[in-house]
């Protein structure tokens, strides 16, 4: 769970870069549409990933609870 976050706030970096980019790549309407797009996608995301600590944080400590098994890998911790 706690590894999908930095997944969320790469998705929300990449649709900033691609806006950025889109007016040497882009006619200006495009341009001003790649913007619009980027901010909306990125708000969404954004909005998604506030709630994605609060599940990891709520199968970590219910993980914990349960005794956190042993494993040779971190893995364990978050595949339960």
């Amino acid at each position: 769970m706690w590894i999908g976050l930095g997944a969320l706030a790469q998705s929300v970096t990449a649709l900033g870069a691609a806006a950025m980019v889109a007016p040497a790549a882009l006619s200006a309407p495009y341009a001003g549409g790649t913007a619009v797009l980027a901010l909306l996608g990125g708000i969404m995301v954004w909005g998604f990933a506030i709630l994605w600590p609060a599940l990891a944080t709520g199968l970590t400590v219910r993980t914990i609870r349960a005794g956190l098994p042993f494993a040779p890998t971190w893995w364990s911790f978050i595949s339960r």
